[in-house]
């Protein structure tokens, strides 16, 4: 299976926020409260340079992942997809553990020390799949009024 991944544009933002399976969604409007995909897709294409998508085998825009900025030395993770994710989860994985996790261990990174995400409490195969890619639990804290169990990558 051939998954391809791009720099993160909002035609492909908005189709995977639009289109996002039914536990990424209850993640993902537990957070950003608007519950607007269109806006959303705006905040992330808008808010960093890093951010990427990936297609299934045909083509269409499957999965984003965006890391954003606080200004603290913290970057957020954020994995969004529909429902093709069991088509490019493995080329996800490799990408992240071939390309984005050598980069954030670069000298371009220095003033970030750790990358954080934060999954709703009950999401187990979002807890599973980081754990796969060297994410370790923090803690739990309390976001808009849900549960979620905060993943951590370090230094």
């Amino acid at each position: 299976m051939l998954v391809r991944f791009a720099t993160l544009n909002l035609p492909a933002c908005e189709y995977v926020l639009i289109h996002l399976r039914a536990s990424d969604a209850a993640e993902a409007w537990a957070v950003h409260i608007h519950g607007n995909p269109l806006r959303l897709a705006r905040e992330l294409v808008y808010s960093t340079d890093l951010a990427w998508y990936c297609t299934c085998p045909e083509g269409r825009p499957a999965a984003v992942l965006a890391l954003t900025s606080d200004g603290g030395p913290s970057l957020q993770a954020s994995v969004f997809a529909t429902d093709e994710w069991p088509r490019v989860v493995l080329g996800m994985t490799r990408f992240i553990r071939q390309r984005i996790g050598p980069m954030l261990l670069g000298p371009a990174f220095n003033a970030f020390d750790r990358v954080q995400a934060d999954s709703i409490a009950g999401h187990t195969e979002a807890h599973r799949w980081m754990a796969a890619i060297g994410a370790r639990p923090e803690g739990r804290e309390t976001i808009n009024g849900h549960e979620f169990i905060r993943f951590v990558w370090s230094r």
